[in-house]
C-alpha cells in the first residue's frame, strides 16, 4: 500500500515538474534497495547519488542567483526580501522598493514584463 501511495507521488511530481524526472529513478531505486533489505551502497550507486547531489546544488546556486537578481531589480534585501526582522541587512524592512532598484537588472527582467501590461501605459524609449 505504502509502495503504490509513493508512486502515485512520484507519478504527481514528475507530471508537474518533468525536470525531476531523472532524480526520481534514482530515489525508487535507493528505495527499493531498502525494502529488500540490501544495504550494501555500491560505487555506482555512490558515484550516481553525488553526481545528483552535485546538479542540484548547481541548480540551487543558479536559482538563488537568479532571485538575488530579481530582488535587486525591485529594491529588495536579496538576503531575505523583508521576511526577516532578524536579517543582518535590512532588520525586516527590505521589501519590494525598499532600496533604490538597479537600473540594469530593472530593464532586463522587470521592464519587458511591464510593457506587456496594457494598464500600466509604459513604452519603447525613443533613441536619440
Amino acid at each position: 500500500m505504502a509502495n503504490a501511495m509513493y508512486d502515485k507521488l512520484i507519478e504527481h511530481v514528475v507530471s508537474q515538474r518533468p525536470e525531476l524526472a531523472p532524480y526520481t529513478e534514482l530515489f525508487q531505486n535507493l528505495t527499493s534497495a531498502n525494502e529488500n533489505n540490501d544495504h550494501k551502497f555500491g560505487k555506482k550507486q555512490f558515484r550516481k547519488l553525488y553526481n545528483t547531489a552535485i546538479v542540484l546544488e548547481e541548480d540551487l546556486e543558479d536559482a538563488v542567483s537568479e532571485l538575488d537578481d530579481l530582488a535587486m531589480a525591485l529594491g529588495a534585501c536579496e538576503k531575505c526580501w523583508g521576511d526577516n526582522n532578524r536579517c543582518s541587512k535590512c532588520r525586516g524592512n527590505g521589501v519590494t522598493g525598499y532600496y533604490m532598484p538597479d537600473d540594469k537588472l530593472f530593464r532586463q527582467l522587470v521592464l519587458p514584463a511591464l510593457k506587456r501590461l496594457p494598464w500600466i501605459g509604459v513604452v519603447e524609449e525613443q533613441s536619440v
